[in-house]
């Protein structure tokens, strides 16, 4: 089944770095990442942000309950209706956690990573067949995106979620 997560906007203070959005799977099932976006309301003499995919195994400041915002995913049904994660099959009902931390998780590995105009937006979808594959994990690993913004600017992102064997 196919999952979107979205976050309202948030704000990157300057020099910071935040994680926009995470999503961890469950125990049994995990997901593959088919598409992300990331947008920017900043001004043009802004320098570039550094947008990450991640992974993280969430060992150091990266608990959920804690310093976020839980994000609800959303099923994408065929037609191309939605609905929320709770109106999913029972089977998907634990598709995974998503949500957008303030301060970054100490210990990351960084996958992939982009320079972005903060005047502009960011999208990625990955190559059929080689998307990024998050697997099921009872010690909570996380895929995520997190911006690192040398100057004031917010910044919205969505992530787009297969959930299937990996």
């Amino acid at each position: 089944m196919q999952f979107v997560a979205n976050t309202a906007t948030l704000t990157i203070a300057e020099g910071k770095t935040r994680v926009l959005l995470a999503v961890v799977p469950t125990a049994a099932i995990g997901f593959q990442l088919i598409e992300f976006g990331v947008s920017f309301n900043g001004t043009a003499v802004n320098e570039p942000c550094r947008i990450d995919l991640f992974k993280s195994n969430r060992a150091t400041n990266f608990t959920l309950g804690t310093k976020n915002t839980e994000i609800t995913l959303y099923q994408e049904r065929g037609a191309g209706n939605s609905g929320k994660q709770s109106e999913a099959v029972t089977a998907t009902v634990k598709a995974a956690e998503a949500f957008s931390e303030a301060e970054p998780p100490t210990t990351i590995e960084v996958l992939k990573s982009w320079l972005v105009s903060p005047t502009a937006g960011f999208l990625y979808q990955a190559p059929l067949g080689r998307e990024v594959e998050a697997v099921p994990s009872a010690s909570g690993f996380a895929l995520g995106i997190q911006v690192t913004a040398p100057k004031a600017v917010s910044a919205r992102t969505y992530m787009e979620i297969i959930q299937g064997p990996s």
